[in-house]
Formats: structure tokens, sequence, C-alpha cells
């Protein structure tokens, strides 16, 4: 009884495929509910119902994005150079338009363009904002804060330490506007600073996760060519 309403409920969102991070459980597009478990896939499990309610459930933004206006930042493209390191291809950040320190959070956003160095390879005809690039657009701001706000008391440069539970939601295609919400959750002076992050498209949540940001300094030589 309780496995049929769990393959009911995906029944429901069969349009869909979610993965979440809060519940272990896969709802694929043929409506079937099953553990992630590779081992246990098929298997019913009494624990699964709970977690369905969850995958029902509305995701919350870690910040209410919605007050600002994007289109006048608080911190324009200029100001973000004068902090971030990254040019060219790689600038990930179009502006960041909230900013709490007491809250330990800010919001940015990416305007995806259809000029993105990526279109034509990911994928020709078909293009989709690869994941590794939102794990770039999230950390550059969080990167922005940390920097901004010397949040590490040392380092020049904030670089990736790792990245925990990342999760992609929904697809990114060129003309959407990314926005991204970063809160810390800690810091170890001079030692690493830990992030949790998500990204936004038309109120859907696209992708989230944690991760872990370390400082670095150019206390070395460049690399002779």
């Amino acid at each position: 009884m309780i496995w049929r309403s769990l393959q009911s409920a995906c029944e429901s969102m069969r349009s869909r495929s979610f993965l979440w991070q809060d519940g272990d459980i896969l709802c694929g597009s043929l409506g079937v509910c099953t553990p992630t478990d590779p081992n246990s896939i098929g298997t019913p499990v009494l624990g699964c119902l709970p977690l369905v309610l969850t995958i029902a459930m509305a995701a919350e933004p870690l910040f209410d994005y919605k007050p600002f206006n994007y289109d006048k930042p608080l911190f324009t493209l200029d100001d973000i150079r004068k902090v971030n390191p990254q040019r060219h291809e790689m600038e990930q950040l179009s502006g960041v338009v909230w900013v709490n320190q007491e809250q330990h959070g800010l919001i940015g956003f990416k305007e995806v363009t259809h000029d993105e160095f990526w279109i034509q390879g990911h994928m020709p005809g078909f293009p989709l904002m690869p994941g590794v690039i939102l794990c770039e657009a999230a950390a550059q701001l969080a990167g922005f804060y940390a920097r901004k706000y010397n949040i590490l008391q040392g380092g020049e440069y904030l670089g990736f330490g790792g990245m925990d539970s990342v999760r992609f939601r929904q697809p990114v295609y060129p003309g959407s506007r990314l926005i991204l919400l970063v809160r810390t959750t800690r810091v170890m002076p001079r030692i690493l600073a830990k992030f949790e992050f998500q990204g936004w498209v038309d109120d859907k949540l696209v992708f989230d996760g944690s991760m872990i940001g370390v400082p670095i300094s150019r206390n070395h030589p460049t690399p002779s060519r």
C-alpha cells in the first residue's frame, strides 16, 4: 500500500526527474520511485514516504532575492573587477544586488548571454550551461564576499578547497538570468571558509550545494613556458 502511494506520488511528477539532496529518492521520468542506493533499486522502503513529501515541497531560497533591481546592482561588473581577479571568458558574475554581513550572505547574478564561450561546444545545436561553470559562478560570488570583506584575513585570492552535496536540478540556457545566493557558514581565519549556495532561474532552483574556499597567495614564481 505504501509502495503504491510512493509510485503515485512520483507519477504526479512524471514529466520531471529529481535527485534531491535532502531526500535519498530518485523519481524518474517513468514515475517509478526507488532508493538511489544501487544495491536496493526496486526494493520498497517504508522510510521513503516522508522523503517523497520532501520532494513535493517547494525549495526555499537562502534569502529573498525578489525585491531587488537587477538592472541597477549594488556592485556593478566594474566594481566586481576591483575585487575578483577573473577576466574575459572566465568572468561569471555580472553584478551583486545585496550584501548583509550580519547574515553572512549576499545575492548576485550572472546574465547568461548568447555569446558565452561554451555555447559552440556544449552542446552544438542545444546549448546548456555546464555544471562546472554554474559552480564557478557561485564560487566567484563567494570569492567576492571573502575578499571584499577580508573574512579570511589573508591570501590574495580565494581558491576552491572542495565542494559537497552539489545537485543540478534544472538546465540553464542562454538568455537566462541566473540569480546566485551565497551564505557563509564557517570561517577559520587564514585557513578556510565554508559556504552554501543556490542558483535560481525564473523562480526555479537550478542548482545548489556547499563549497570550501581557501586563501591563495602569489608567493611563488609563475611557471615559465
